[in-house]
């Protein structure tokens, strides 16, 4: 059956689509049928000449003069009719190919790739006369998911979603060290708000659904701003590269306050001590650790004794293991006790810098810490213990909205927390390790064992105590991240005047707390979509 003219173009024109919207190597067949010319006109004799070689070396051939064969034009005119009206178009008629700005060939050169020309075309202004007359929306061929609304995503942030194996890693690998750089190095609470800026704008990135290769594609991102953020975020996308960033990564003392909040226990004043003292690596902190006004809080000291263990990332099958045979310690001593574990590892996460568990039982009211500290006592007993310390947190990092509804420094505003340096056995065999003898150990001297040749390496564990009541909260606030924490924390108390926290939500308005069996039943007191923790790693 032969087709009508009419349905004859309309499948060339949506089979050349469906060729556009897909990427291929460089120097593949299909790259070898791109044939290119660079329209002049607005571009330096020195421009041009890189453009003319980047298009080479793409594997693209390159046509010195505007033919019919040409299938992509290259121009920095405002128009594909300002092209097509141009000289070089006076002898040919009827030419149907790509007319795309520069931007496209950065783009084909940074992933060495035929990248769709969606985003990249120049517009076209005119508009035939059997067509109704309409104003397309300006976002239409511009992201390369149909379905993606940018108003929609910028009505609540709250609502976003953000995997770990996101599209834009680059991008935000690139902010959250800009993040990290001015959270250590900070002088300023203007500083201090630049960090908590460059963590929305991270955090931002991660949660666009598509990979972006378009700086036009980042405007008007709520949370990424038009200021320094974005500037940035633009520099990788049309380069790959960011000498600020470069710099930061660079900075001699960024490194060394790198190094020196990685030691348990220590932030970055006490960093910042010690890089005025002339320290720059953990080496330096050793050799003059008993000169040090901080060699009598313990709990650094075994943080700087056992560093290399403590910075040797947790993988998750130790993870698992460990939380397996604590969980297993728990439920002899309450059977009905639930326990979860929560942290990183529930968000995704194949490795991370401790263990984080929660355990959920019947409120108590004396003997507050109940069932964790006689987990903590167990494993104690067991020789397991290198060191512990009751504390009381609202999840597994700081978050700065006022999440309390209970009078500053109240006891109950804060979960109950045993941190433990633990035993992990080297085989992964806890049953065995529990029956070594560990007297000789105790003749040592706190680097001596740390230093001495042991079937066990020195991990962190964080044993976390909630009531029944308290459980779902705990479960929220102590999967994180903290970014995801910092953002539903603000929205509830910006939408509802609610107050969250990891002990439960609270109406400032009616003065009572909203219960929750589940973590589901918060996100509908909140009235927002349901979030796996997977899709947390904001």
């Amino acid at each position: 059956m032969s087709l009508s003219p009419s349905t004859k173009k309309r499948k060339q024109h949506d089979d050349a689509d469906d060729q556009a919207e897909k990427i291929f190597p460089a120097k593949s067949p299909e790259s070898n049928n791109i044939i290119i010319y660079i329209h002049p006109e607005g571009i330096g004799p020195k421009r041009l000449d890189i453009m003319k070689s980047s298009v080479i070396k793409n594997g693209f051939h390159l046509s010195n003069a505007m033919t019919v064969d040409v299938t992509h034009v290259i121009s920095e005119l405002q128009s594909r009719e300002d092209v097509l009206n141009s000289k070089e178009f006076k002898e040919i008629r009827n030419w149907n190919g790509y007319v795309v700005e520069s931007q496209w060939l950065v783009q084909c050169s940074k992933f060495h790739s035929l990248v769709p020309v969606a985003g990249y075309l120049l517009p076209s202004l005119s508009i035939p006369e059997s067509t109704p007359v309409t104003i397309p929306h300006e976002e239409t061929s511009l992201y390369p998911d149909p379905d993606f609304d940018l108003n929609k995503f910028n009505e609540c942030v709250a609502e976003r979603r953000a995997v770990l194996d996101h599209q834009n890693k680059d991008i935000a690998e690139a902010l959250d060290l800009l993040r990290e750089y001015w959270s250590l190095c900070h002088q300023t609470v203007t500083d201090e708000r630049r960090a908590l800026a460059f963590a929305r704008a991270a955090a931002a990135v991660k949660c666009l659904p598509f990979k972006v290769t378009n700086p036009r594609q980042l405007k008007g991102i709520k949370d990424l701003g038009d200021g320094h953020a974005l500037r940035v975020a633009t520099q990788i996308v049309e380069s790959g590269h960011s000498q600020e960033v470069e710099e930061k990564r660079n900075d001699k003392k960024f490194l060394s306050f790198q190094i020196f909040c990685k030691v348990f226990g220590v932030g970055p004043s006490i960093a910042k001590k010690w890089y005025a003292m002339g320290l720059r690596t953990a080496e330096d902190v050793k050799k003059r650790f008993d000169q040090l006004d901080v060699s009598k809080d313990n709990m650094i000291s075994y943080g700087m004794a056992f560093y290399d263990d403590l910075n040797r990332p947790l993988q998750l099958v130790e993870a698992e293991n460990t939380y397996k045979h604590i969980t297993a310690l728990a439920q002899r001593i309450l059977p009905s006790v639930v326990t979860s574990m929560i942290g990183g590892f529930r968000r995704g996460k194949s490795s991370g810098h401790d263990l984080d568990v929660l355990f959920s039982y019947p409120e108590r009211e004396h003997n507050e810490h109940g069932l964790i500290a006689a987990v903590r006592e167990e494993l104690d007993k067991k020789g397991l213990v290198v060191w512990s310390r009751y504390s009381r947190a609202d999840g597994p990092r700081g978050v700065e909205i006022d999440s309390s509804p209970l009078p500053a420094g109240s006891a109950k505003d804060h979960l109950l927390v045993i941190m433990i340096i633990l035993k992990y056995p080297l085989d992964g065999h806890f049953d065995q390790l529990e029956r070594r003898d560990f007297s000789t150990e105790k003749n040592l001297g706190l680097f001596q064992l740390a230093d001495s040749a042991r079937p066990w390496r020195a991990i962190r564990v964080d044993l976390v105590g909630s009531t029944t009541a308290q459980y779902p909260y705990a479960q929220i606030g102590w999967t994180g991240n903290k970014q995801y924490n910092r953002c539903l924390r603000q929205y509830a108390k910006d939408a509802f005047n609610y107050s969250l926290s990891s002990t439960g939500l609270y109406d400032k308005r009616q003065h009572r707390w909203l219960p929750a069996q589940t973590e589901r039943d918060v996100f509908d007191h909140l009235k927002l979509s349901y979030r796996e923790p997977w899709e947390r790693n904001f």
